[in-house]
Order: structure tokens, then C-alpha cells, then sequence
């Protein structure tokens, strides 16, 4: 039996564990249920305000967004699954991918269909769902691919891009390194965390380049081109644990959201709204 949530009768998340164990999930911010390692690294990385904000005054689907969600799909071979990709460009809407009922339902959904342990039994797996849960926090990694191989396994997590490839945000890089950390908590052997990030339009997908990303990991080499880049990214479990002690103070609350304004609040969908941005000339 894969991990699951429920809503008891009075109201309270419980984590049912395949080994009969239940763990009371703590109440957190904005009704989430599970936290995402997409949404943890953008928090530390980026702008915690506007984590903050997604959530409290709903999220802008830009039409970047839904094509960078149908190339993500068409690298995997998959049909996007994104709950955001039916809404119109241009208009708000909430995040419910974690949250309440919605959030429940999303959970239950990935682990009967892509828990960790059952797909291990490939030696490629797309999109597994993988549970850590941590001071009876669920969390949820997702990551792109995963070859298992000898006992151990790499992890590679897809990026693209309509820009330069080769410029890696430190949120792509958290991320990846975050999968990394939970494979190793969970026993899972990570050999290696690799990120691929393309430029949108890219010939070919994901799945044809995994001979070239296993080559860089035992050759010990990146490879950068114009196109496409493969990038072995640095693992530090103690750097990580700590990241997300400092991720959990906020949902557990224990403080508030930590803005951190600069240039490129110029980019941020909030910054009409925001109070912490910085007064500067907006394109109108």
C-alpha cells in the first residue's frame, strides 16, 4: 500500500504510511497539506514574498508558462498534467495543487500512480512521486527522470528554456540538489544529480540524450553548447537540512515571509501589489 492523505472527521491531515504508521501533519499556511521542493527551493532561492503572495492573492499564468509546461511534456513524452494549463493566459488563479481537499486529492493521485517504490522496478523512471517526510511534514519530490542502475541512482531534472541555457538560476540548481539530499535520506543511492536544461525548440527530447548525461556523470565532465546543458550539480546534506528547517519556519508559522526585493521584482507578476518592492518606472 503506497502513502496516502485524509481528512478526519475533525478536520486534521493524517499521513497513512505503508508500514501502518499515521503521522498527524501539522497545521501550515495557506491550508497546504504537503509541501513541494519546486516551491522550497524558489522560497530560499528566490523571493519568499512572492512564494507568500502565489498563494494569498492567487498566481498570473503567463503564456511562457503554459509553453514551457507542453515542451517540458513533449521531452517526457507525456501529456502535461499541470492543474494550471486549462486557464486562460492572463488570468489569476488560485494554487491548489497542495492545498486542502485539492491537495489531498493531487497526493493520493501521485502515489498511486508514480510512488517511488513501486516504479523502481525499471531501470527509467519518469516522474516518480517521492515522500520524505520530515518533523511530520510531507514532502513531495517529483523529479524529472531517474535511471537506476547497479544498485544506485541518478537523478536528472529537465529545465528549458526560451533564453540562453547556460544561465543556471540558483533555484534550478536548489532543486536538483534537494532531490539529491532526499534520495540519499530515503536509501535510495544517489550516484549523481544531473540538470539538463535546453532551449525551447530543441530537436529530439530528453530521453534521447540519457547515454550523453550518464557519460558526463562517469567522465566527470559538463558540457555546456548553445543549446543545451548538462550539469552535474553538488550535493550538501548539511547545507540542504538547514534550508529546510528554515522553508518549514515559515509554513509552521514561526515567522513571517522573508521579501527580498531588487531588480527583478521588474518580472514579478506582484509587484503592483507588493510592499516590499522597490519604487522604480513600470512598463505600462
Amino acid at each position: 500500500m503506497e502513502p496516502r492523505l485524509m481528512i478526519n472527521d475533525v478536520g486534521e491531515i493524517i499521513l497513512h504510511l505503508p508500514d501502518g504508521e499515521r503521522v498527524q501533519v501539522p497545521k501550515m499556511k495557506h491550508n497546504v497539506v504537503f509541501l513541494l521542493v519546486s516551491s522550497i527551493s524558489r522560497q530560499y532561492a528566490g523571493c519568499e514574498y512572492r512564494i507568500h503572495l502565489d498563494y494569498s492573492s492567487g498566481r498570473e499564468i503567463r503564456r511562457e508558462m503554459i509553453e514551457g509546461v507542453l515542451e517540458h511534456a513533449r521531452h517526457l513524452h507525456e501529456k502535461p498534467t499541470d492543474v494550471d494549463i486549462d486557464v486562460k493566459p492572463g488570468h489569476r488563479c488560485p494554487i491548489l495543487i497542495n492545498v486542502g481537499i485539492d491537495g489531498v486529492t493531487y497526493f493520493n493521485h501521485a502515489m498511486r500512480s508514480k510512488w517511488i517504490m513501486k516504479a523502481r522496478s525499471s531501470n527509467i523512471v519518469k516522474e516518480p512521486a517521492v515522500l520524505y517526510v520530515y518533523k511530520n511534514v510531507p514532502i513531495l519530490a517529483q523529479p524529472d527522470i531517474v535511471i537506476f542502475k547497479d544498485g544506485n541512482s541518478i537523478i536528472v531534472e529537465l529545465k528549458t528554456t526560451s533564453r540562453d541555457p547556460r544561465i543556471i538560476s540558483r533555484a534550478e540548481e536548489l532543486q536538483a540538489a534537494l532531490y539529491g539530499y532526499i534520495f540519499d535520506q530515503l536509501g535510495l543511492n544517489p550516484r549523481g544529480v544531473i540538470l539538463v536544461k535546453v532551449r525551447r525548440g530543441l530537436r529530439g527530447s530528453i530521453l534521447d540524450m540519457l547515454d550523453k548525461v550518464v557519460n558526463s556523470l562517469e567522465k566527470g565532465r559538463d558540457l555546456y553548447t548553445r543549446d543545451l546543458v548538462i550539469y552535474r550539480v553538488k550535493v550538501d546534506n548539511d547545507k540542504l537540512r538547514s534550508i529546510i528547517d528554515w522553508a518549514l519556519d515559515y509554513w509552521l508559522y514561526r515567522r513571517n515571509p522573508v521579501p527580498r526585493p531588487g531588480d527583478y521584482c521588474r518580472n514579478c507578476q506582484h509587484v503592483r501589489i507588493c510592499p516590499f518592492a522597490r519604487t522604480y518606472p513600470l512598463k505600462r
